[in-house]
């Protein structure tokens, strides 16, 4: 044996201090909150099988590739943070084949292909696993694409006919990963990894003001990023629990909460609060969602559940699972801006976003795709976060917005898209106004000019046919009023000859640029009294007028606000919630008032017990009784205020309607009146002078200034001619009274 080497004094002396060196942080280290309890659940050396389907992220119905050649583009999101391992792609779609000469199927994953197979009989299945590369996706998404490819052998110059070649993607398709899951991920990929139908949850039935606040924003923000949301209240004993494929540590499974849970199937009714604790301890997004209202209610409900859990173990196993797992849940507590706080709650494959009251307000922006990159962690204090600005001069620029800056090789056509939310900008109040496209095309062989097509949410804006001598052009066009929508798509075609010289020479392209110096301008808005008219005042500083009695019933409120406000374009950020608990509500400036009464207001819409009345002059246009499950929303004018004005048929229909708690998703985008059930828009009305509408188009063309000259130019030049003379007459009769003396 090896003999043991004496310590001198001075490396005892240095041990001593070394230890006595973290005797100050114990003495400071302080119990973690019940939120933060929840961090670092699970054990570092653990991995856990991730899975992400296009069901998940959407696709609820198969994607049809309905003619060979074509190819469709599928993400799916995955953490960015970290190394998938072992990841493996599962393509399942089915093909009905109408040629003969069959089809094949390409599959592309990051650019690279991993799969080409051909088909061929009347119709078959497809369902294969792919094995892909361990690595990171910074991007936080592995971007899939399928081509739909014919194998008809064709001639030169040939063009293949339509055929009924047909592939379905099917909502099965599915990526699954390794990973690590003994850290939170990071706020970004928590962000993006949220599924399609997602779980808001708060404290209780009853809100605090704040607490209530919070919710609608951060539920606006969630739908808007075009998911699906349901409104739910943190569990309590006689409640009916998610369990569907919840896996139990063996030292937890022969305790007695979990003893009928083997027969219950998914679902199970809570018995004790212990149980809300456990599934906290193995699974918190079970409980807490896929976001929640962090606010002092629901802290204490958290930890009034892991306490009793952990005063429910009674075998040395189960004790010793707990201490392991609470050695890693500590999370330093009263950091600075905790009030503030957006942070991820959970491990990896089981998270929640905990979001503080006072922070609900500017999440709504952090989380929009303008700065969710920014999030590499996996906690934050939000001061401040505000829409995508304008530039100085009120304008934004198509990059900012998403549009491809690229140079293309263009032998036929070729298209430029940009796709951004009304309220991704901040557009202060202004709506947009010109167009200003800055492109530069070389010349083809053929000598025909190519022509530029431009379209605004499928509205032609202009067409233009491009000289095409490589230098920068020009293009300006106006953007009318009802053309902008709360979902905005910008579109550009190019359409160029085809230059080839019968079937001898190859058609090869020319190159044709958007110039980074294209934008959109903006300008006060007129404010016609449509929806879509009032939408940019909704989107920049309004109200939003509650009854007080709606704390009392919050969830199923909730969804209702949620819903108008998505549809109607209510900023999360900067809208002012008012409760209202007076006769008549007196507006002050823009507003959507929600069952409260509007004073001044001359009504066309009545929904009010079974009956439904939409007035006009002279008769009423309709009258019905005996209907149910019906909201109605109008754009009205009181106390000289633009506003929405939200009615239901009777007290109990937000809470009663449809699935409890489920967001209504429509959107108000036409008219000035709409009738709304679960299933979205169910009629609309349009009571505005059509004349109107065109108002703004005439202001902006030349003609029009004309007119606008001549209103007013043409007698100010009179009178101010007049003025001269009579100046002129004035010195002339002073100059002969001077020369008489």
């Amino acid at each position: 044996m090896r003999p043991c080497i004496p310590l001198s004094g001075l490396t005892t002396w240095l041990l001593v201090a070394l230890c006595l060196a973290w005797f100050p942080a114990l003495l400071w280290a302080q119990p973690s909150e019940a939120l933060a309890d929840l961090d670092h659940q699970h054990v570092p050396s653990n991995s856990a099988r991730l899975e992400q389907s296009l069901r998940s992220v959407g696709l609820l119905r198969p994607a049809v590739i309905v003619a060979t050649g074509e190819s469709r583009t599928f993400y799916l999101p995955v953490p960015r943070d970290r190394s998938l391992k072992e990841p493996e792609l599962r393509f399942v779609g089915r093909y009905i084949m109408g040629d003969k000469a069959g089809a094949m199927l390409q599959v592309l994953v990051d650019g690279e292909p991993v799969h080409a197979h051909s088909y061929a009989g009347a119709e078959g299945h497809i369902d294969i696993d792919l094995a892909l590369p361990a690595q990171r996706h910074p991007t936080g998404f592995v971007r899939i694409d399928v081509n739909w490819l014919s194998q008809r052998v064709l001639q030169a110059c040939e063009i293949e006919p339509p055929n009924a070649n047909s592939l379905l993607v099917l909502p099965d398709t599915r990526l699954s990963y390794e990973l690590d899951d003994s850290s939170p991920l990071d706020l970004a990929s928590a962000w993006l990894m949220s599924p399609a139908e997602g779980r808001l949850v708060v404290a209780d039935e009853a809100l605090e003001p704040a607490s209530f606040d919070a919710a609608w924003r951060v539920g606006t923000s969630y739908v808007l990023a075009g998911r699906q949301l349901t409104v739910a209240g943190f569990p309590q004993p006689g409640d009916p629990i998610d369990i569907e494929r919840l896996t139990l540590p063996a030292e937890l499974a022969s305790l007695d909460m979990f003893a009928g849970w083997q027969d219950e199937g998914d679902t199970a009714i809570v018995e004790s609060l212990a149980q809300v604790g456990a599934l906290l301890a193995l699974d918190a997004n079970r409980i807490l969602g896929d976001v929640f209202i962090a606010d002092e209610a629901i802290a204490d409900r958290i930890q009034a559940a892991l306490a009793a859990f952990e005063s429910s173990l009674d075998t040395p196993e189960s004790r010793q699972w707990w201490q392991e797992q609470g050695a890693r849940r500590n999370l330093e507590s009263g950091a600075p801006g905790a009030d503030r706080e957006v942070r991820v709650v959970g491990s990896a494959t089981s998270r929640s976003i905990a979001i503080a009251p006072h922070a609900a307000a500017a999440s709504s922006a952090l989380l929009t795709a303008t700065w969710q990159g920014i999030l590499s962690s996996s906690r934050v204090d939000v001061v401040q976060a505000l829409p995508m600005p304008l530039s100085r001069g009120e304008a934004i620029r198509l990059d900012r917005l998403g549009l491809e800056q690229s140079t293309r090789n263009t032998v036929n056509h070729a298209i430029w898209t940009a796709n951004f939310p009304y309220r991704s900008v901040d557009f202060k109040g202004r709506t947009p106004d010109r167009l200003v496209l800055e492109v530069a095309a070389a010349p083809d062989t053929s000598g025909v000019a190519p022509v530029l097509s431009v379209t605004w949410n499928d509205v032609l804006l202009t067409a233009h046919r491009l000289q095409a001598d490589g230098a920068p052009e020009r293009i300006v066009a106006r953007i009318p009023p009802y053309a902008v929508g709360q979902a905005n798509a910008v579109e550009l075609a190019m359409q160029r000859l085809p230059s080839a010289n019968g079937c001898t020479e190859p058609q090869i392209g020319f190159p044709v640029s958007v110039l980074p110096t294209s934008h959109i301008t903006t300008h006060d808005n007129e404010g016609s009294a449509t929806f879509v008219g009032v939408l940019p005042s909704l989107a920049y500083e309004a109200d939003l007028v509650l009854p007080n009695s709606w704390q009392t019933q919050a969830i199923g409120r909730l969804a209702m606000v949620i819903g108008a406000a998505a549809a109607s374009g209510l900023s999360p950020q900067s809208t002012s919630l008012v409760w209202h608990d007076q006769a008549e509500y007196e507006p002050e400036r823009t507003f959507l008032a929600m069952a409260v009464t509007v004073a001044g207001l001359a009504e066309h819409l009545s929904l009010d017990e079974g009956q439904l009345i939409v007035r006009n002059r002279p008769v009423d246009t309709i009258d019905l009784h005996g209907l149910r499950d019906l909201v109605g929303v109008e754009v009205v004018r009181a106390e000289g205020q633009t506003g929405l004005r939200w009615t239901t048929l009777d007290e109990e229909t937000a809470v009663r309607i449809g699935e409890p708690g489920k967001v209504w998703q429509y959107d108000l985008d036409r008219g000035d009146l709409a009738i709304v059930g679960p299933a979205g828009v169910l009629a609309w009305l349009d009571s505005t002078d059509p004349r109107l509408a065109t108002l703004g188009d005439r202001m902006h063309t030349a003609l029009y200034e004309w007119r606008r000259f001549f209103a007013w130019g043409v007698p100010t030049l009179i009178l101010a001619l007049m003025g001269v003379l009579l100046l002129l007459a004035l010195a002339y009769r002073a100059g002969r009274r001077k020369g008489r003396t």
